[in-house]
């Protein structure tokens, strides 16, 4: 068995990296880089002293670069774990493109399920559609018509951190803010924006094999992105929530699901999803 390694010099790929390597010989991983320059094969043996070191573009090398790779190792199983959408995403194409998966293992959701949860205004009518709790959807007509009660907060349909997110607390913001109805979405802003907590599940077909939660202590930014400081709390209610929407998902591989709790109503409410480790 071998275990491809992708998006090597991003931060999560580093900690997965160095989690995997408790449990696997080094002769396990496939390094692969965007660039194969001298350089960057010497930077993959320092940092992590990759035996082997192999390039995967992304981009349209992606599908010949990856079956050279299947090709070379055509007697092993090789592992592909999602760590970067857009690689996933190419992926996906690979898949989609050559009719089948060679001599790749993975676990992952079907494609239309994938990209459903990666695009929040979907993802916040999927959930209102199922009675999922999550924030109230805002659409251009309810907000053409101020049919809503401030704040409101506007987030891109794709897109992770806080990147993009503009919060809007009065009518008087509005003049200020020109909202882009083509690539962002409007939701209420729940109370307690910054105490969110998130469940990390391993699923194979909408059932959850694997569970643990955080909760979250700190970000950047401040007023809101990536978690840069969190405690394990592994909440029953998380997990109870967090099974519920992945059997109306009928999800399979890893994701995280965030949440905020609700002190109005007292419940947890989807915030998002990232379909990736």
């Amino acid at each position: 068995m071998k275990i491809l390694l992708s998006d090597i010099y991003l931060r999560k790929s580093f900690d997965v990296i160095n989690i995997l390597k408790q449990h696997y010989p080094p002769t396990t991983f496939i390094y692969t880089t965007k660039d194969l320059s001298l350089f960057g094969e010497i930077k993959a043996k320092l940092i992590y002293e990759a035996s082997e070191v192999k390039i995967l573009r992304n981009d349209f090398n992606f599908k010949n670069d990856l079956q050279k790779i299947s090709s070379l190792y055509q007697d092993e199983n090789i592992v592909f774990i999602p760590i970067e959408e857009s690689t996933t995403l190419l992926f996906f194409e690979f898949l989609n493109e050559i009719g089948s998966a060679h001599n790749f293992k993975f676990t992952l959701p079907d494609f239309k399920t994938f990209s459903l949860s990666r695009n929040k205004k979907k993802l916040n009518l999927f959930c209102e559609q199922h009675q999922i709790p999550s924030p109230y959807f805002i659409s251009k007509q309810t907000f053409d018509l101020r049919a809503f009660s401030f704040p409101i907060i506007s987030k891109p349909k794709h897109g992770s951190g806080a990147k993009g997110i503009s919060y809007i607390e009065n009518e008087e913001d509005i003049k200020d803010f020109n909202i882009d109805f083509n690539n962002s979405f409007l939701q209420e802003r729940l109370p307690n924006s910054k105490d969110i907590e998130a469940g990390f599940f391993l699923c194979n077909k909408g059932e959850v094999i694997s569970f643990y939660g955080h909760k979250r202590i700190r970000t950047w930014p401040s007023t809101g992105g990536v978690s840069v400081f969190s405690k394990c709390s592994n909440s029953i209610e998380i997990e109870k929530s967090g099974k519920l929407i992945i059997k109306k998902l009928d999800w399979s591989g890893l994701l995280m699901i965030e949440f905020l709790y609700d002190k109005r109503d007292d419940k947890y409410k989807l915030i998002e999803i990232n379909p990736r480790l």
